[in-house]
């Protein structure tokens, strides 16, 4: 199967034969496709988990009418909050902070290659 999968994907010349062996990943290692994958892969996993991690944090607090297991910010900023913030939640949110300006900075980067602004995007 991984066979003919190399096989369709490489163009026939005339008078030769298509590759299938090792040859090919070794392109593919030498090419750097790989660390650009694993970034993107990365990259894809981190905003995947800050998205989840923000979500739970922004999420709606019903007026302080049920305190939350997990760090809410409506709780934690206005002072509603029953529980004491344990060392473990510090972290976490010191992490998406850390990690939303990552991301941001990333997006941003990508976004100016393709001319976009991302301070106009935000604003609409």
């Amino acid at each position: 199967m991984i066979d003919g999968m190399i096989y369709k994907r490489q163009p026939v010349k005339k008078g030769s034969r298509r590759k299938g062996d090792s040859r090919f990943f070794e392109k593919i290692k030498e090419s750097g496709l790989k660390e650009d994958l694993l970034q993107q892969s990365f990259f894809l996993l981190q905003m995947n988990n800050l998205i989840a991690y923000l979500t739970k944090l922004f999420e709606n607090g019903k007026d302080f009418q049920l305190d939350t297991k997990v760090l809410n910010r409506n709780f934690l900023l206005h002072g509603m909050s029953k529980k004491n913030v344990s060392q473990k939640e510090c972290k976490q949110l010191f992490l998406a902070v850390y990690n939303t300006k990552l991301i941001i900075e990333g997006v941003n980067g990508r976004l100016k290659k393709k001319n976009v602004n991302i301070t106009q995007m935000l604003s609409n």
